[in-house]
C-alpha cells in the first residue's frame, strides 16, 4: 500500500517500515564494517515510523488504521527488544525517539 503525495515523498507501508528497520538493525548488531551506512538506514526508517505515528494530512481514521498495522507488525516482528538491545549502537537523537516511544507505548 504505497501512497503519493502531491508535494513529498511517498509513505511506505507499516509492513515494509517494519522490515527495512529490522534488517539494519540486525546490521547494527552483527557490526557490520559499514556500521555508518547502517546508523543512516536505522535513522531512516525509525522516521519513517514516527512518521506513521504523527499522521499526516490524511484522514483520521487511515492513520489509525496505519498505526494499528504498525503495532501489529512492531509485535510480530520482535523488533522492540532488538532496538532496546542495540540503543548503544544508534545515533543518540535517534535512540532517546526510540526511548521516548518504548516508554509511550508501555502506557498506551
Amino acid at each position: 500500500m504505497l501512497k503519493m503525495q502531491l508535494f513529498g515523498k511517498s509513505q511506505k507501508n507499516p509492513t515494509e517500515v517494519i522490515r527495512n528497520l529490522k534488517e539494519a538493525v540486525m546490521g547494527l548488531e552483527r557490526g557490520e564494517k559499514k556500521m555508518e551506512k547502517a546508523q543512516e538506514e536505522v535513522s531512516k526508517q525509525l522516521t519513517a515510523v514516527k512518521g506513521i505515528l504523527l499522521g499526516s494530512t490524511e484522514t483520521e481514521q487511515q492513520t489509525e488504521i496505519l498505526v494499528a498495522q504498525l503495532s501489529q507488525e512492531l509485535y510480530n516482528s520482535n523488533l522492540l527488544l532488538l532496538l532496546i538491545n542495540n540503543l548503544p549502537k544508534i545515533e543518540f537523537e535517534v535512540m532517546v525517539w526510540v526511548e521516548l516511544g518504548f516508554i509511550e507505548s508501555i502506557l498506551l
